[in-house]
């Protein structure tokens, strides 16, 4: 469904502006997601002083992955529109 609207012009300021904040989350979201599914020492020993208990930690990997494919998907929209 298209709209009767017509679009309404972006300054390159705003432009680039939004085009950082999606490269800083597009590159922070696959770190995040990467180094906690790795279980590394520090992740580990930050997880045990919150009190997050391994059970947790292991039922929230499945929510770390699912960051990770959204993310994919974000960078790469042309496979969204082919499924």
């Amino acid at each position: 469904m298209q709209s009767d609207t017509p679009p309404v012009p972006v300054s390159k300021k705003r432009l680039w502006a939004g085009r950082i904040i999606s490269a800083l989350v597009v590159l922070f979201l696959p770190f995040d997601g990467i180094v906690k599914v790795m279980k590394i020492a520090p992740v580990l020993q930050s997880f045990a002083r919150l009190d997050i208990l391994r059970a947790s930690l292991s039922a929230s990997e499945s929510c770390y992955w699912l960051v990770l494919s959204s993310t994919r998907f974000r960078v790469l929209p042309s496979l969204v529109r082919s499924c």
